[in-house]
Formats: C-alpha cells, structure tokens, sequence
C-alpha cells in the first residue's frame, strides 16, 4: 500500500463521524462535501434538527433514500456528484426550499419535482438535461432557475407562471428559435415572451437583435461565477454579496478585470480539488469572504506549490518503499549479506523519517483536519 493511501482516512467513517457529531449537537446544518463519498452512509440516522445538508464534491451516483424518509428537509447541495437521474420520492420533500445539483449527469427532471411547492432554489447548471418538466409553472415560489450548460433546446411556456421568478439563466444551451431569444433577457421580460408565445410583435428591436447592456453580461458573469463557488463547496451566498460590494465600489469600471481574477482563481481551486477532496481550501473562502482578492490569491498559489511538494514527498517515500523491498528481496537471494543489508536499510530509513517530518509540516497546511494522520 502506498503512502497516499496510509494517510487518507476512509470518507465513509468521516461522514458518519461528522453525522453522528451533528445529531449530538443537534445542529441545523450537516457539511459532507468534498469527501469523495461514493455511497451516503445510511445506517445513520439524521436527527430532526438537521435542516441543510451539503453533499457538493462527492461521487455520489444516487440521491440518497435516507432523504426520502426526511420531509423536513429545507436545502440539499448535491452540486459537483455524478448523479444521473432524481427518482419520484423527491415529492416527499415537502418543505424543500433549496435544490442544487449542478454538475451531474441529469438528463430529465421528474415530473414529481414540480410538486416541492416551498422550493425557491433549482440549480441545475452544466448537466445533460433535454428540458424542463411541462408542470413547472406548479412552482409558484420559484425564485431562481438555472439550467445554464445543457441540452436544452425548447422552454415549457408554463415558466411565465413563476411570477416570483428572480434569476433564470439558460446560457450554453442549444436553443431553437424563437427561444434562442431568451438568452440574457432579464427575468420579466423572458416571461413576458414566454406568455406571448414568442409573437415577434410584441417584442421591441433590441429583443429582436438579442443586445445586451454591459452590466447585464456582468450579472450574467456573477450567476456563473456563484455557481462556480457554490461546486467547490464554498459559502455562495455569504462570498457573492461580499464580492458584489467589491465590483460596486470599484464603479464597475473594473468589474471585468475582478471577475477574470475570480475565475482563473477558482479554475485552479477546481483542478486541485479534482486531484485530491482532501486539499483544504477553506483559508482562500476566508479570504474571499473578507473581499481580500489579492489574499485568496497568494494562498490559492501557495497551496498549489504546497500541494505540487506534498505529492512530490509522497512520490519519493513510496520509492524508498520499493528500495527497502529490493534489498530484502537481495538478501534473501544472497546477493548482499546482512551487514550490507542493515547498513543500506538505515541510510533509507533515516531518509524516510526526515521526509516524513517534512509531510507532517505541509499536511498541515494542504489537508482537511479530518484526513490529517501524522506518522
């Protein structure tokens, strides 16, 4: 067994530990993301005061049935698994007021979803979705839609009936005419043509040509970059109105130049994680949520570096493994004696134990509490 493996706890006993914790403290909201959990542990229970589960940066391939038995439930993250399908038990949820799942592998949505009549939320961004349920004007809460990245290429006209509809977004999708003309139209004017069934007459020239203000392209930037966060784990809300502050006092002249920096900075985030759920890139949410640009990203650098030598240390332990198995494989085909073997075997050890200083240090620094197991 190498040495990545010695030092990873199992993401099942973690979850269940922090599950466990949750119901003793009865605590409201019960954080799982980025465990590499490929199965919800469901031989434990969740206490009735838990009301927000995140499950975002996982493997999950199923929504867990635990949920179903669960009607108290008010916001699932389930955004960054592998899920493909949501099964008809979602309408037992009947309290839920929060849905992400974006980016999985949907490629239809129930007709039982539109049944969650509290739910304002429906993440649903970079999936495979053909479309949208015919009975989602049933979603009379609705407040923010987002199916951006996707295969959509037609829009139920019942969407004019979510009249407390706030944020839609359905960018990147193939979308045929006349619905291609939804793309970047504010939320009142996408139903107002939804109502109209698309009439060309009632839409005025700059509906027509599709033009839109540069602010609007930054509020559409902001959507995709909170849902950008919201994959890696991260507070959205809490770091978007922070970031939000930070575009306005800069005038929004500087708007484009901050939102390139958020970007290239959460790509490298989202690389790394998709190397390793146990990199911890809590200190850069700090950052972020204390509008220090500059700070998150020194640290996002610093924990590549930090990430790139941890790996490195790995790499050579697990060499110097190899090396001792090959000298007692010598020895035990007399090819070296025993004094030559000690003397080779001390030279290696002593080696590993200073590299294995040195991981300590830098687990520290790179790797979630829960993973850190030191030597």
């Amino acid at each position: 067994m190498g040495f990545l493996q010695k030092i990873k706890a199992d993401p099942y006993d973690i979850a269940k530990k922090r599950i466990t914790d949750a119901n003793n403290k009865k605590k409201e909201d019960l954080d799982l993301s980025n465990l590499g959990l490929k199965k919800f542990p469901s031989e434990v229970n969740l206490s009735e005061d838990i009301k927000t589960i995140n499950l975002a940066g996982n493997n999950l391939e199923k929504l867990p049935k635990i949920f179903f038995k669960k009607s108290d439930l008010e916001k699932i993250n389930l955004n960054a698994n592998n899920i493909k399908e949501i099964p008809p038990g979602i309408k037992n949820l009947t309290r839920l007021q929060s849905l992400a799942l974006s980016g999985n592998e949907l490629e239809e949505l129930p007709l039982e979803i539109c049944e969650l009549e509290d739910l304002k939320e429906l993440l649903l961004n970079d999936n495979n979705l053909k479309g949208l349920p015919e009975n989602i004007g049933n979603l009379k809460d609705l407040e923010s839609l987002l199916v951006c990245y996707n295969e959509i290429k037609k829009v139920p006209h019942q969407i004019s009936q979510l009249t407390n509809l706030k944020k839609f977004a359905l960018s990147n999708n193939p979308l045929e005419p006349p619905y291609n003309m939804l793309i970047g139209k504010e939320v009142d004017r996408k139903r107002k043509l939804l109502t109209n069934d698309f009439k060309i007459k009632d839409m005025s020239a700059s509906d027509v040509q599709n033009i839109r203000s540069p602010k609007n392209d930054i509020d559409e930037e902001l959507e995709n970059l909170e849902e950008d966060l919201s994959l890696l784990g991260f507070d959205e809300e809490e770091i978007m109105k922070e970031m939000g502050i930070l575009i306005h006092d800069n005038k929004i002249n500087n708007a484009d130049d901050i939102l390139l920096e958020l970007h290239e900075m959460i790509d490298k985030l989202r690389s790394l994680k998709s190397e390793e759920n146990m990199i911890n890139i809590h200190p850069v949410e700090q950052a972020l949520r204390q509008r220090d640009l500059d700070r998150a990203e020194e640290l996002t650098s610093k924990l590549i570096d930090d990430y790139e030598e941890y790996m490195d240390i790995i790499k050579k332990l697990e060499n110097l493994d190899e090396k001792i198995s090959s000298l007692s494989k010598k020895l035990a085909d007399d090819e070296i004696d025993m004094e030559t073997f000690k003397d080779a075997k001390r030279g290696i050890e002593y080696e590993k134990h200073r590299l294995e200083e040195d991981l300590n240090k830098l687990r520290k620094e790179v790797i979630y509490e829960d993973y850190q197991k030191p030597f």
